[in-house]
């Protein structure tokens, strides 16, 4: 995800918790989530954009089960435009 000057969010950079680290996350769980991360990934470029990923979640229907996690994207949108990394 980016920030109000345009660069994109890298959670190895962030101050939350690696969740490679966290008690019980297994390599598996890594693995599968960055299969997801790839499937939503379009482009191939290591970057899904939020325009993406709230596509993506409309063809899931998330918009109408899950209607805060679907804002949730939307106000990402505004801080992050350019997307988030893996």
């Amino acid at each position: 995800m980016t920030n109000k000057r345009g660069s994109v969010y890298n959670p190895a950079k962030s101050k939350d918790p690696d969740p490679a680290k966290i008690p019980d996350f297994k390599e598996k769980d890594l693995k599968e989530m960055k299969e997801a991360f790839d499937i939503f990934d379009r482009k191939g470029n290591g970057i899904i954009e939020i325009d993406e990923m709230i596509e993506a979640l409309a063809v899931l229907k998330v918009d109408e089960k899950y209607r805060s996690i679907f804002n949730l994207f939307h106000n990402l949108k505004k801080k992050f435009p350019k997307g988030v990394t893996f």
